[in-house]
């Protein structure tokens, strides 16, 4: 009997003795190894026009070259592979591309430069959980803190101090202030305002135009009656003109100023980041010249990487990177070394992520750490002005603005 319940017990303990053996990976799995990202990787590429895509498209193209030849030197087996949209211009056509760009599996989406068109994708991109990083968008409008939007470039206000501490610096005391009445414009003007009354500037008139117009004639005509009573009032070389709206709006607004002789040869600032615009060179280059026009834009850290970067750029496209171009450069990398360091391609990841890579990023553009908004804390900014130089037009250093100091320096006149 108890030999029987010896027997009985070795097998109930060899019984239980297998059962572990095969139940314990079941119960007790082996931790999962994420594997390592490799293949294509699609990352968007989205312009709000097409001008816009004729300013950033090369710093992009050399931008994407570079990190692809670096991944395949470090034995990285992935390539990132952009795919391009172009809205036109349409914030209907915008969210369309956007959405056609989620659906081919972007889960960044680079661009867009306009404010209102940033403003426009930031429902799509916080529900899609998609991460959106603008080159050059500053309006408050979306300095929001925890959203799927970033921005490599500092907000409105300290674009605007850059043109008002240099009008300081010229002797303007009356300023003639025009806005666009958009998400761009709006809260342009407001810093405008803020920052005229801090440096003793009056603005002695400050009126709005529809950034949709073409033309600006009836704006034009307005803005001549105002300037000639400034002058009146305070001497011509004590009046300034500013006029505030995205890049692609001084185009036209230089157009329209041609029919008006008068507003020629002013202290008049537009933009503020329209500086190195090609389109203005080509379409408005001869009445740009002889205006008084200046743009500010950033300006570029000067170091070994950024030296590389603009002889690449004259090489294969016979000119220096738009000023904004370094930025949009700078996206690129940071995107591409966020997306190696979260492991996986996924907006929400990517996006957790991507603050501390800036923070240690010190690209083209300078050291790009971002704020709790996910903007840039600040940027040093060149004022240029548009001559006529060996048969061509072209931008020319006027100034530059040091965000630390909160001063400019002029190199030019």
């Amino acid at each position: 009997m108890q030999k029987g319940i010896a027997i009985v017990v070795i097998i109930l303990v060899a019984v239980a003795a297998i059962g572990g053996y095969f139940l314990y990976p079941l119960l007790n799995p082996t931790p999962t190894i994420k594997p390592r990202l490799e293949g294509e990787i699609p990352i968007g590429v989205l312009y709000s026009s097409s001008s816009e895509a004729g300013y950033f498209k090369p710093s992009y193209d050399i931008a994407f070259e570079e990190v692809n030849e670096w991944c395949k030197h470090a034995g990285v087996p992935v390539k990132f592979v952009p795919l391009e949209e172009n809205a036109e211009e349409s914030t209907t056509k915008l969210v369309e591309k956007a959405e056609s760009l989620i659906a081919r599996g972007c889960q960044v989406i680079l661009g867009t430069s306009w404010s209102t068109h940033v403003a426009a994708l930031k429902s799509t991109v916080d529900e899609k959980k998609v991460v959106l990083f603008s080159p050059s968008s500053g309006s408050p409008a979306v300095e929001i803190a925890g959203d799927y939007i970033f921005r490599n470039v500092a907000c409105i206000p300290q674009w605007y101090r850059a043109h008002v501490v240099l009008a300081k610096h010229l002797g303007i005391e009356a300023m003639i202030v025009l806005y666009s009445q958009d998400s761009f414009g709006q809260p342009g003007n407001e810093a405008m305002l803020k920052l005229c009354q801090e440096y003793g500037i009056t603005v002695y008139k400050n009126f709005g135009y529809d950034p949709s117009a073409k033309d600006f004639t009836a704006e034009a005509s307005v803005l001549e009656q105002a300037y000639k009573e400034a002058v009146s009032k305070y001497g011509k070389e004590k009046v300034g003109v500013n006029i505030i709206g995205v890049g692609g709006m001084c185009t036209p607004w230089l157009t329209t100023i041609s029919k008006f002789p008068s507003l020629w040869n002013i202290t008049y600032f537009q933009g503020p980041n329209a500086a190195g615009a090609t389109d203005v060179l080509q379409y408005a280059g001869e009445i740009a010249s002889k205006t008084g026009f200046l743009s500010a834009g950033p300006m570029p850290a000067m170091t070994p990487k950024t030296q590389s970067f603009i002889e690449k750029h004259q090489a294969k496209y016979g000119s220096k990177p738009y000023t904004y171009g370094y930025n949009a450069y700078d996206t690129v990398w940071i995107t591409a070394l966020s997306i190696l360091a979260a492991g996986e391609y996924k907006g929400e990841t990517i996006k957790s992520v991507l603050p501390k890579i800036a923070e240690s990023y010190f690209g083209t553009s300078g050291w790009c750490v971002l704020n709790e908004y996910g903007d840039r804390v600040s940027i040093n900014f060149v004022i240029q002005k548009v001559v006529y130089e060996g048969g061509t037009y072209k931008w020319k250093d006027f100034a530059y603005f040091d965000s630390s100091t909160m001063s400019v320096t002029l190199v030019g006149k």
